[in-house]
């Protein structure tokens, strides 16, 4: 039952990052557990960004890249090496 401007204010106070970035770790999390399920294997990543919620695909990117230290299609190769 929080305002806006309180929410985001909680989550730059608490996780210190703003309400977008906070958002789209989210997003990235469950993009990468779509990933360890093989959903890679019936959807391409940018159809699972799309459906996390990104609506580019280069910032579905950039923030990839950002939480884990590879692209995308560096992420997904590495779990098919598995």
């Amino acid at each position: 039952n929080l305002h806006r401007r309180q929410t985001s204010a909680l989550i730059n106070l608490r996780y210190r990052q703003n309400f977008n970035d906070y958002i789209n770790g989210y997003r990235v999390r469950a993009i990468r557990q779509s990933l360890h399920a093989g959903r890679h294997r019936e959807l391409t990543l940018l159809a699972l960004a799309l459906e996390a919620g990104f609506n580019s695909k280069t910032t579905f990117n950039r923030v990839f890249k950002r939480e884990t230290g590879l692209t995308p299609g560096q992420y997904q190769r590495n779990l098919d090496k598995m």
